[in-house]
C-alpha cells in the first residue's frame, strides 16, 4: 500500500521533538510491514512554524497532495483545507488533542492553542478515520470534537526496541559504587 503523509511539522527530532519522532516512528513501522510511505513536503518557504503550517495546508487548495496514493494521513491540522474530492481515504493522526491541551494554558498560549484546536477539530470531523495513541486521547477527541466513537481508533505509539537494545548494549557500566548527585 502506498501511504502519503501530510506533515507540516518540523521533521528533525531536535526541533520537532516528540511529534517528529512519532511521525518518523510511524513511517518506519509502516515501512517495516511492507508499505511505501511518501512524505509530502511543502513547496513554499515560510518563516516561523505557524505560518509554515498554514501555508503548507493552503497549498492543497490548488494542488493534490499526492498522486496515486492509497491512503492519505494528516497529522493534527494537516489536511484541514483539503477539498472534499481529495479527502478520499483520508486518516487523521492526533498525537495529542489540542482542545484538551489548551485547558492547562493561560493568556496568549491558550488563545493560540484554541485557534489550532478549531482547525484540528474541523480536520477530525472531516476525516474518514481518526487515530490516537491512547484510550484517554480517544475519549478526549470524541468529547472535544464531537466525533462518532466508531471513527476513532487507538493505535499506540511504537517503540523501536532494536534501537533501544543497541543503545543499552553499547552503554558503559558504572564501576564506581558511589551515587552521583546532579
Amino acid at each position: 500500500m502506498h501511504i502519503a503523509f501530510l506533515n507540516s511539522w518540523y521533521t528533525d527530532a531536535a526541533r520537532g521533538s516528540g511529534t517528529a519522532a512519532a511521525v518518523s516512528g510511524l513511517a518506519r513501522g509502516l515501512e517495516s510491514l511492507g508499505h511505501r510511505v511518501t512524505r509530502v513536503e511543502s513547496r513554499l518557504p515560510a518563516p516561523g512554524l505557524t505560518l509554515r503550517r498554514l501555508l503548507y495546508n493552503a497549498e492543497f487548495l490548488f494542488r493534490p497532495p499526492a498522486e496515486g496514493c492509497d491512503l492519505l494521513v494528516g497529522f493534527d491540522i494537516d489536511g484541514f483545507l483539503l477539498p472534499a474530492a481529495r479527502r478520499r481515504n483520508f486518516v487523521l493522526c492526533l498525537f495529542g488533542v489540542s482542545a484538551e491541551e489548551m485547558r492547562f494554558e493561560r493568556g496568549w498560549p491558550r488563545a493560540y492553542i484554541w485557534a489550532l484546536s478549531r482547525l484540528e477539530g474541523r480536520n477530525a470531523r472531516r476525516a474518514g478515520r481518526v487515530i490516537v495513541p491512547s484510550e484517554h486521547s480517544r475519549r478526549a477527541a470524541i468529547d472535544a470534537y464531537a466525533l462518532e466513537p466508531g471513527r476513532v481508533a487507538v493505535v499506540p505509539l511504537g517503540i523501536d526496541l532494536a534501537a533501544w537494545d543497541a543503545l543499552a548494549a553499547s552503554a558503559s557500566t558504572r564501576t564506581e559504587a558511589r551515587p552521583t548527585i546532579l
